[in-house]
């Protein structure tokens, strides 16, 4: 295939480098949008199996002299009104399009028409001719008959259904005209059939705890130098994925095996943990939420609908701030911060960061529950939960940051609260 031409000839022209790629792993660019909002649906699903329909979608968008885009598209896509049904559509939506879509959810092929439009931007007919002339590329031969040149591939798989959640993966990979290398990515995402909510990691009484156990069998499975590919430490999965008789723990391009493990070997690599070893680490709720304990569990009282893309930001930010990390972690916040009042540059935000944990023997922190609200075309609020585990004292704080868009569409942290202490010191 002529992608290999393509790839040389751009890492000529950029200078692209291994350790540009091992970037791409922590950049922020365009991580999300507002795209969370309130699940209207009430029909509880539970002690019924979840409905899908199948949904293929195969579409091209550009063609130039047999040089092709297009975008491949596999779902198990939901049906009914169902308030698990509409998070799964939701979520579904969010990791394609984001907030610019404003049709009907449950008209899949309706969606992702405008996920092939979105596609077209960067690789329609005139992308696609401006690219080949430079490359000088119109004098080989075009690629094999139905396969396009550049692309994006999505499979959405219901991996399990149980008597109380649904568990769906995400699998996006991808490779666009004027990309020096293609990628791959997958989410999950546990959803409660009960209340829509997600099953994350409020399910664990420790997610340091998990880690460990992650780290044990990734190296078991693929060895030390595989695990720890970057030297930097194992890195942690965006979301856990609970299946029948275990926890599975996701990884897509750039972090763990080797940088392009997707395309070189056809599968995400991953580990599987069984629930009886990790009994301990499970909440009470959690164990009924799985059926390892008697009683249906309850609705909970959701501050948004579904883990998405706010959430893999906050878990991301949660796993710098917990190892304080702040090489990585400046990434996520602006020039100036107003924090906690406080009007701060980065570098005070992230030194004020590492004296609060050099405070505390231990700490851990995770981010639940996200709502956005949009406050303008450039700025979004995310309200959420901090669960925070201090010296082996757990509490929870109505927290919220906002977050504004720069030029090349990253969101980046200028403000930080927290609602619970507000009120505090209201009182006092």
């Amino acid at each position: 295939m002529k992608r290999n031409l393509f790839i040389y000839a751009l890492m000529v022209v950029l200078g692209c480098s291994c350790t540009s790629c091992t970037d791409l792993k922590n950049k922020v660019a365009g991580l999300f949008g507002s795209d969370t909002s309130e699940t209207e649906a009430s029909v509880d699903e539970s002690d019924k199996a979840f409905e899908t329909k199948k949904l293929s979608f195969v579409k091209k968008c550009g063609d130039v002299k047999g040089y092709k885009s297009g975008i491949m598209i596999d779902a198990d896509y939901p049906v009914g009104n169902s308030v698990v049904a509409k998070a799964v559509e939701q979520w579904i939506a969010g990791y394609s399009v984001g907030s610019s879509y404003a049709g009907d959810l449950s008209d899949g092929n309706a969606l992702f028409e405008q996920y092939l439009e979105e596609f077209r931007k960067g690789n329609s007919d005139e992308e696609i001719r401006k690219f080949t002339v430079e490359m000088n590329a119109l004098n080989n031969a075009p690629s094999e008959k139905n396969e396009f040149d550049w692309f994006d591939q999505i499979k959405i798989v219901k991996e399990y259904d149980s008597k109380y959640f649904v568990s769906y993966t995400y699998q996006w990979s991808g490779f666009h005209v004027g990309n020096a290398t293609s990628n791959a990515t997958i989410k999950d995402c546990t959803f409660s059939k009960i209340d829509g909510g997600a099953l994350g990691w409020e399910m664990f009484t420790s997610k340091n705890a998990v880690k460990e156990l992650i780290d044990k069998a990734l190296i078991e499975k693929y060895g030390h130098e595989e695990a720890d590919l970057y030297g930097n430490g194992i890195p942690m999965p965006k979301a856990p994925l609970f299946m029948k008789d275990s926890v599975r723990f996701d990884y897509g391009d750039y972090s763990i095996v080797e940088p392009h493990v997707f395309e070189a070997l056809g599968f995400y690599p991953y580990c599987a943990i069984a629930y009886k070893d990790m009994m301990n680490l499970l909440t009470d709720e959690a164990k009924q939420y799985l059926g390892l304990a008697s009683g249906k569990p309850k609705a909970r009282k959701m501050n948004g609908v579904v883990t998405g893309k706010m959430q893999d930001f906050l878990s991301e930010r949660d796993n710098h701030i917990n190892k304080y990390d702040a090489d990585h972690l400046d990434i996520f916040y602006s020039d100036q911060v107003n924090m906690f009042g406080s009007l701060m540059s980065k570098d005070q935000v992230l030194k004020t960061i590492g004296d609060q944990r050099e405070k505390f023997g231990s700490y851990e922190q995770m981010s639940l529950f996200p709502k956005v609200t949009k406050i303008d075309d450039k700025t979004i609020r995310c309200d959420y939960t901090k669960r925070a585990t201090i010296d082996g004292k757990q509490a929870d704080y109505e927290s919220y940051i906002v977050l504004e868009k720069d030029d090349n569409g990253s969101y980046t942290i200028k403000e930080e609260g927290d609602k619970t202490k507000e009120r505090n010191f209201a009182k006092n």
